[in-house]
């Protein structure tokens, strides 16, 4: 009994744990990081850690971090080919930007087309998709963002919150109140019998 109530209490903390997780991204260390001691990238690693400094501030004290260890043209190198993919991520979130009116349009199009069987509006929206993946998926995305505000009539269902993910925190709070549950006692010390009788 207490190893189920140990399994299920670490089951709970786990999947609570699981969506901290996700918010605090891992990134890689700086190929020039590689074969530094581990007392240099505590160093570096202390730089970085100052968050009331500002991003100019910490870029200097890293080149004169570096200046120090003699890695300087490596940082240098570094900082030149993360600025050379800002520039190449911006110049794609621009094109894609400037593709989305007239994809926007097109895809309206077919969805609003009534002379068309359902078959061919998938076949429509297939070939769209194919056409330009990128496109379709952020039309989809933001399409999402703005769900129709018309509730079909009748009660709701109470099995679709689970298939949209919401109710993965109550049953983590179920799971844990039925732990808590099964570990109190059925009945009140005062019944409980004496070893005498």
């Amino acid at each position: 009994m207490n190893t189920f109530l140990l399994a299920l209490i670490i089951l709970g903390v786990a999947e609570c744990g699981r969506h901290e997780m996700k918010k605090l991204p891992r990134f890689p260390e700086p190929p020039f990081l590689k074969n530094m001691t581990r007392e240099a990238k505590r160093e570096y690693h202390d730089i970085l850690r100052k968050r009331n400094e500002t991003i100019a501030t910490q870029k200097q004290q890293v080149l004169a971090w570096a200046k120090n260890h003699g890695i300087e043209a490596q940082v240098r190198e570094f900082d030149a080919e993360l600025n050379q993919l800002k520039a190449q991520q911006r110049e794609n979130v621009t094109a894609l930007l400037a593709e989305l009116p007239q994809a926007y349009q097109r895809l309206n199009e077919i969805k609003d087309n009534e002379n068309q069987t359902p078959i061919q509006l998938k076949e429509a929206l297939d070939k769209f998709q194919n056409s330009n993946k990128m496109v379709y998926e952020v039309l989809m995305f933001a399409s999402g963002r703005f769900p129709p505000r018309i509730r079909p009539q009748g009660p709701r269902r109470p099995w679709s919150k689970w298939r949209r993910g919401e109710a993965t925190h109550t049953l983590v709070s179920l799971l844990i109140r039925w732990s808590i549950w099964l570990t109190q006692p059925l009945w009140p010390k005062s019944f409980i019998l004496s070893k005498d009788i």
